[in-house]
């Protein structure tokens, strides 16, 4: 019988794939359909290693995305978030850094004191599993058939509870000593001055990406006002900042440098309702979510759940997804989906519809576990065979945001702009 064949995806459109093919007994690189190979002097084959051949599906996946980025200015830049753009960063109280569904089902089934994980699994009335009969590991379906059977469970409800809190603990991360997001978020607000403000969506209910602008100094658009305390006001994301030299009124303006604009489409950790107005509060990240006790009642989070649905037609989060829905119908618009699986089907969809009724969007998706036998990703397969708008990598966000083109040609030409500016105004006096 023939060994199963599995492929890991390096990069993979329309025009371009590169991918390692293994069966057990020997790995091979393919590179547009052809096996990738070396020759002796004597023409002969070269025996090369699987380190060898990751190494250059790499190189060469690495070399084809930097060019494409490079060649390519879009007016539109979009960010989407997901889980895995926090995975293995910064850390909690426990010493993890961010994790995926699927370890947090991990942890979970390893046992709580105050929660038997296969018993509630039980209860739930939740059994989907795989085609191996194996049972899937999605957390979301998981609360979906908890929330249902608690007329027939009650004591469910508790128990939702504790993990909703094992969420928010998990979810508590201090970046620490990472670049990521701060390598990242330099190279993509390296824009020219007549370009859009970049729109980054995330997922995630953690502070990271508010953490490394802090570090580095850069302005963060997110709906609230610049009050204290911050409420909510969706206007506010068609607000910009420019800088004015006195109070004179300048022949163009001269927009901040390093701002963009922050969407946290699932709720944030550190934002409640009070008095019936959206409110952001200070969140102690040492505390690792101890003080829980009203994550139903004000936390502003939406935790994995069909209900989610339901929630995302109310505020913050209908102001996040009509964003969303409004950035990716624009001209000339490129979104990069970071660590995101596409097995939210709300996004998805979004997605989906929106790169059949916009023909100048294109879509980047990075994730390491891109495969093409499994489910989630069965249809963004689907859209790479239909024109060449859609680009799979298979990069961690480490690696993504490392090898992502700098394109310091956009800042000499603003810092020229500016320069040119200020000659003609001495000139002028």
């Amino acid at each position: 019988m023939e060994n199963k064949k599995e492929k890991e995806i390096y990069l993979w459109s329309k025009t371009k794939k590169i991918y390692l093919e293994t069966d057990g007994t020997q790995t091979k690189l393919f590179i547009d359909e052809q096996e990738y190979q070396e020759f002796e002097e004597n023409k002969t084959p070269k025996v090369l290693s699987k380190e060898k051949l990751e190494n250059t599906g790499k190189e060469q996946a690495r070399s084809y995305y930097q060019n494409a980025l490079k060649n390519y200015v879009f007016s539109n830049l979009v960010i989407l978030s997901g889980a895995g753009s926090s995975v293995k960063i910064g850390s909690s109280n426990d010493g993890n850094g961010g994790l995926t569904m699927g370890k947090l089902w991990e942890e979970l089934n390893q046992g709580d004191k105050l929660l038997n994980f296969n018993d509630f699994t039980t209860q739930s009335g939740y059994d989907t599993r795989d085609s191996k009969g194996e049972l899937i590991r999605d957390l979301e379906k998981l609360l979906d058939a908890a929330n249902r059977n608690q007329v027939v469970h009650p004591e469910l409800s508790a128990q939702i509870t504790i993990i909703k809190k094992f969420l928010i603990k998990k979810c508590t991360l201090e970046l620490g000593e990472s670049k990521t997001h701060e390598t990242f978020l330099r190279k993509i607000t390296k824009r020219k001055m007549k370009d859009s403000r970049v729109k980054l969506f995330t997922l995630n209910y953690d502070s990271l990406w508010e953490q490394a602008a802090n570090k580095d100094r850069f302005t963060i658009i997110d709906g609230f006002n610049y009050a204290s305390p911050r409420y909510f006001d969706g206007q506010m994301f068609d607000y910009d900042i420019v800088i004015r030299e006195g109070n004179r009124i300048k022949e163009e303006n001269s927009f901040v440098p390093k701002l963009f604009h922050l969407y946290k489409v699932h709720g944030s950790l550190n934002w409640y309702r009070q008095n019936g107005e959206i409110v952001q509060k200070d969140f102690d990240l040492t505390d690792n979510g101890k003080n829980v006790g009203d994550i139903d009642a004000d936390r502003l989070i939406v935790f994995p759940s069909d209900n989610k649905y339901e929630q995302s037609y109310e505020q913050p989060y209908f102001e996040m997804m009509s964003r969303f829905q409004r950035a990716l119908r624009l001209e000339n618009t490129l979104l990069i989906t970071i660590g995101f699986s596409f097995l939210d089907k709300h996004i998805s969809s979004v997605i989906e519809e929106s790169l059949k009724q916009n023909s100048s969007l294109n879509l980047v998706v990075v994730d390491p576990s891109i495969s093409i036998e499994k489910h989630n990703w069965e249809r963004i397969f689907r859209y790479t065979k239909a024109d060449n708008r859609t680009l799979l990598v298979g990069e961690t966000f480490q690696e993504f945001a490392q090898e992502y083109p700098d394109n310091n040609s956009f800042e000499q030409e603003d810092l020229g702009a500016n320069f040119a500016r200020i000659v003609k105004q001495a000139l002028n006096h």
